[in-house]
Parts: C-alpha cells; sequence; structure tokens
C-alpha cells in the first residue's frame, strides 16, 4: 500500500538532511490527503537560550539578568524548621531585591546625562 503525506518544505528540509522529524500524521476527510504536523521544537544549539548575568550575590542567594527578565534565587537549609527557614527566605529575597531596586544600569546613568 502507497500513502501519500502532504509535508511542508520546512520538514522536508530537515528530512533530507538527516535529522529525526517528530509529529502527528493526520487524514483530513474534507480534502482526502493525510498530511503531517512537525512539533517545532527549541532548538538546542549554543546560543539559543540566553545566558544569565549574576549581578548581585549574597551567601545564599543571588540577583541575575537575562536580556528580558531580571531573576532571584535564595536557598536555605531544611535543618532550620520550615518557620525560620521561611523568616530566613523572606528576608534574602527582601535585600536582593532592595538591591536590584537600589542599583542602576550603565544604561540608565548614560540615559539621565
Amino acid at each position: 500500500m502507497i500513502i501519500r503525506v502532504k509535508v511542508d518544505d520546512e520538514t522536508w528540509a530537515r528530512m533530507t538532511t538527516g535529522k529525526r522529524v517528530e509529529g502527528t500524521i493526520g487524514y483530513d476527510k474534507w480534502t482526502g490527503e493525510t498530511d503531517f504536523n512537525a512539533f517545532h521544537r527549541k532548538s538546542r544549539e549554543p546560543g539559543y537560550v540566553a545566558e544569565k548575568t549574576v549581578l548581585y550575590q549574597t551567601e545564599r542567594g543571588s540577583v541575575y539578568m537575562t536580556p528580558k527578565t531580571f531573576g532571584i534565587k535564595v536557598a536555605s537549609r531544611r535543618s532550620l524548621g520550615r518557620k525560620r527557614c521561611a523568616e530566613n527566605l523572606l528576608d534574602q529575597a527582601r535585600e536582593l531585591t532592595d538591591h536590584l531596586r537600589d542599583t542602576k544600569t550603565i544604561e540608565e546613568i548614560m540615559d539621565e546625562a
């Protein structure tokens, strides 16, 4: 049995270069054609995921920056217990956000000048 499958140009180019293409095959009852819908996965090439730049670091936390977002990462020991651990995390997060709020980037300083 021969089954004809409709594939778009981008997917066909990936297939002809020998890359694996994941997706679903479906049958369109209105046109009577079988088509292939490729899953467009994120690229695994280096540089696709933006690098994080650490702006400020404490003993158990840090503030980092990507091109689009700012992030805070804090940690605490579980052996301190839930209450002290929660207070410790909140204190660290407050310290890091205060630092982020009180500092200026080079771009902000240049815009003011």
